[in-house]
């Protein structure tokens, strides 16, 4: 064999070798994202819903953003409650006369306990094609829940918990409690007409099962 018979094998080969490489490359990028797609198919669907009750302030700052005030207060007992405001976000848009809407979470001991729903020292209105009907169909409510919790409530059943209180603030105030979910309840205060609220509440309830 000639030294340029040598060089022309030796070039044909180091050809061979190159495409073999690239075409290497190609089928484990295809078993790769084969593999990842059939892992895909076989794992669960990752949950929207947002875990509220019990979780720490980094968690809830995780969903709502970074908080704009924090109030702290320590009882006798020595238990430390902070409440936390942030941002509404996309609740603002759900009422009206809510420029000064804010979203407070009230944590004992740096576990949330409670949500609200407000404005700061003042009510705010429901839209009269979002009010509450007597079947407890969508509602606002749903909205807010939905907003605050990551899911549409399942359920929305009235507790036994109406309470009046005449001549408060501008008129008769009017407290009224429903299941929204499992083991989750809102409470809500209307002031004078259904429509004007005080501010919605969000806790845990054994009673909503």
């Amino acid at each position: 064999m000639t030294l340029a018979d040598a060089a022309y094998s030796e070039l044909a080969l180091l050809k061979i070798a190159k495409i073999w490489r690239h075409y290497s490359i190609k089928a484990l990028a295809i078993l790769g994202l084969s593999a990842v797609l059939g892992l895909g198919i076989q794992s669960p669907a990752i949950s929207s819903e947002r875990a509220i009750f019990g979780e720490m302030p980094t968690r809830i700052e995780d969903y709502f953003g970074q908080y704009w005030t924090r109030l702290t207060l320590t009882n006798s007992e020595g238990d430390r409650t902070v409440t936390y405001t942030y941002s509404p976000g996309a609740m603002r848009s759900f009422f009206d006369n809510a420029e000064d809407l804010r979203l407070s979470v009230r944590f004992i001991n740096d576990e949330a306990v409670a949500v609200r729903v407000h404005q700061n020292g003042a009510g705010f209105n429901i839209p009269a094609d979002k009010l509450p009907s007597a079947d407890n169909s969508t509602s606002v409510f749903d909205d807010v829940f939905a907003y605050i919790f990551g899911y549409q409530p399942p359920i929305m059943s009235r507790l036994d918990r109406q309470s009046l209180e005449p001549n408060f603030l501008q008129g008769t105030l009017h407290s009224v409690t429903y299941c929204m979910s499992e083991e989750i309840a809102m409470t809500y205060e209307w002031i004078s007409t259904q429509d004007y609220i005080w501010f919605i509440t969000f806790e845990q309830e054994p009673d909503c099962i």
